[in-house]
């Protein structure tokens, strides 16, 4: 470690350092002096837009996620606060929003909205919503909560994609409305569903993101638990239901996942079978067999489940990740819950990693659905000293009727440290850090315990700068950066703030370091979109990470004559498809024969293959692959051309393509150069061959 390091390090620890000189110890005030952007200052000038703005009404505390579809989690010390979850602190999860009542926490009116029941029921109805406040009233106090709540605790096992939620991806909500069975029931002649409705699919009034490509949201739901006990809320906690949270209607089946509580209800569809929509498969599922973290998996409705009912949880609410406590015993509170069809019997807390559990008290809810709280739980320290570090870790609970919580990473473990006066034990969080928004330098803001943000997020930097064993170096003489689908995005956000060769020496980083350098820069200020922040992990990871594709074959000339299509494939190919393109089964698909076929059903879309890459799954040969293939625009129009003429014509032992099949060209690959396709558009556009 260098000496500026140390001594950035030190002072950090003591708490004795300006938050304007940390970085410049760091070794960045070469680029203060050149007039060129620090981290703190792009952090301060280019903060993520406060929650208020994403949402109107909504706290400034919670934790913006993403700012264009409305995610906003409640930070666990604000959640812990309030029995009923107040509608300006609660969580908001959207896959897609409606414009512009989902940008507000004011009610949304009943007047105007209509609902339509139709498929398999007699007489379908197109139901006025101002109705629905006539009809007798049901009233649920339950806990509303993301699937992917607690992801980001995963994510040091394995590669989490989605929302990276710490805790407060829930809340506790009391909604009002009737039930839709009881609205079924009051029309003349009644709504009846008929004996083949296996399942109620929900629509909402919202639309995708423009420029999505993805098809509108939509989830299926079983009958019975829908007609059991849903109801259409139009009421949150005492108030008409915002527009922020689903307003004027929404479906609400209590137990389920927030996601399946469809926001914005405009249709109700009583189907024999489950949507094939994206949402309802494969995503919001789980495995019916247990698989490794990490394994890819191709969903069907036969191998898997919807993930719809909660599964049996619990969260620590005190002592907060990293609180100081004083020595001896050590009060432990927090909450369990679970989809109500059974009751939570205990609750016990681990303070040695899971080794041992102890029966804790509980406040046992007077109704199922509800938290059940655990007021106090104290243990007493093994052996004494200065002062505990709580970490969160794991908490179980119990519940009837075979209803077990597995021990997962989401709940707590105390560990006791040693500390000398002032200064803490040093470690690399264990964890991705949370997304928080940045505040605008000079800005007031709530006290907060312990050292200031940004020298915690300078702390974390300074570690992972140790780890990367980054030099320090000038901005002038910059490195090249491999081409490939996301270079632009690299170059675009990180020099904004580093030197390029800060990234081209980090070259070799496993992935999660990557995904640990991309979540600290965010928390700096980096404002980049979901799908940037994607690009950034799957180039880095890909052209910077611990196992990149080979170096391009050097372009001597463009003339497709002198380029040998042979000596391309065995240089930038055959490491993954084979030197005889028979692929390895499972992992990467064959070649051979392949390519004839796909270019026999549309010659262009080997083209786009090679200049941007594909990703998702794909099936050929009656297997399932991953389909990640990065792009090779690298390559030489000449060089591409004659790639795709040696595994086209020399691998056709079938015979699928005609005598008279015109060879590729140079041009043919020019001309199909700056179309801006991404990997997934290439997926959508591969053709039918398997």
């Amino acid at each position: 470690m260098s000496d500026a390091l140390r001594t950035a390090l030190d002072q950090v620890r003591t708490r004795e350092v300006e938050r304007r000189d940390v970085l410049r110890m760091l070794g960045l005030g070469a680029a203060a002096s050149a007039g060129l952007p620090t981290l703190t200052q792009y952090a301060y000038a280019q903060d993520t837009a406060p929650a208020s703005s994403v949402i109107a009404g909504k706290s400034d505390d919670l934790i913006v996620h993403n700012d264009r579809t409305g995610v906003l989690e409640t930070p666990l010390e604000m959640l812990r606060e309030h029995r009923i979850t107040p509608k300006d602190l609660l969580y908001i999860r959207n896959n897609q929003i409606r414009e512009p009542e989902g940008r507000s926490t004011d009610g949304a009116s009943l007047t105007g909205w209509t609902i339509e029941l139709m498929g398999s029921v007699a007489f379908p109805r197109i139901v006025d919503a101002a109705t629905l406040a006539d009809l007798p009233q049901e009233e649920v106090t339950m806990v509303l909560q993301c699937s992917g709540n607690g992801r980001s605790f995963f994510a040091r096992s394995v590669r989490t994609r989605g929302t990276q939620w710490a805790h407060g991806g829930m809340g506790q909500v009391t909604f009002r409305g009737p039930k839709l069975s009881a609205l079924l029931e009051s029309f003349d002649p009644p709504v009846a569903p008929r004996d083949v409705a296996n399942f109620v699919t929900a629509e909402g009034a919202d639309q995708p993101p423009e420029g999505a490509s993805r098809p509108d949201f939509e989830h299926s739901l079983p009958i019975g638990d829908v007609m059991d006990g849903a109801i259409l809320a139009i009421e949150m906690n005492g108030e008409p239901l915002s527009g922020a949270h689903g307003g004027p209607v929404r479906l609400v089946v209590p137990g389920y996942y927030g996601t399946m509580n469809v926001k914005w209800l405009s249709r109700l569809r009583f189907e024999a079978a489950e949507s094939n929509n994206v949402n309802q498969i494969p995503r919001y599922r789980i495995p019916n067999d247990p698989i490794e973290p990490g394994t890819p998996i191709d969903y069907t409705h036969e191998n898997s489940t919807p993930n719809w009912r909660q599964r049996i949880k619990s969260t620590i609410f005190s002592p907060l990740n990293e609180a100081a406590v004083s020595a001896g015993s050590v009060e432990v509170t927090g909450v369990a819950w679970n989809d109500g069809v059974a009751p939570l019997t205990s609750v016990q807390i681990s303070t040695d990693n899971g080794a041992t559990w102890h029966a804790a008290e509980f406040d046992a809810p007077t109704r199922r659905l509800r938290l059940a709280r655990v007021p106090r739980h104290r243990r007493a320290a093994r052996r004494r000293a200065p002062h505990l570090v709580a970490r969160h870790r794991r908490a179980r609970a119990g519940a009837a009727h075979r209803r077990l919580h597995p021990v997962e990473p989401v709940g707590l473990r105390v560990e006791r440290r040693r500390l000398r006066r002032r200064r803490r034990q040093l470690t690399p969080p264990r964890h991705p850090p949370i997304r928080r928004r940045a505040a605008p330098c000079g800005s007031a803001t709530t006290p907060r315990k312990g050292p200031p943000s940004m020298l915690r997020t300078a702390l974390r930097t300074a570690l992972v700068a140790i780890a990367f064993s980054l030099p320090v170096a000038a901005f002038a003489q910059e490195p090249a950066l491999p081409d490939g689908p996301g270079v632009d995005v690299v170059y675009a956000k990180c020099q904004q703030c580093h030197p390029l060769s800060y990234v081209t020496n980090s070259a070799g980083l496993p992935d999660f370091l990557w995904a640990d350098t991309i979540s600290l820069m965010v928390q700096l200020g980096m404002q980049v979109t979901e799908e940037e922040e994607e690009q950034l992990y799957d180039y880095l990871t890909t052209y910077l990470g611990t196992e990149p594709p080979p170096e391009p074959a050097a372009q001597a000339t463009e003339t497709a004559e002198a380029v040998d299509g042979a000596a391309v494939y065995a240089t930038n190919c055959s490491s993954c498809h084979g030197a005889d393109g028979a692929g390895i089964p499972g992992a990467f698909p064959p070649v051979s024969q392949h390519a004839a076929d796909l270019a026999y059903a549309d010659r262009s879309y080997l083209v786009d293959l090679m200049l941007y890459g594909v990703n998702g799954a794909i099936r050929v040969g009656g297997m399932t692959y991953n389909g990640v293939m990065p792009a090779w625009p690298q390559l030489s129009d000449a060089e591409i051309a004659e790639l795709l003429n040696f595994v086209t014509l020399e691998w056709d032992e079938a015979g699928t393509l005609p005598p008279n099949f015109d060879a590729y060209t140079a041009e043919e690959v020019a001309a199909a150069r700056g179309q801006g396709l991404t990997a997934a558009d290439v997926l959508e556009r591969r053709p039918d061959v398997r």
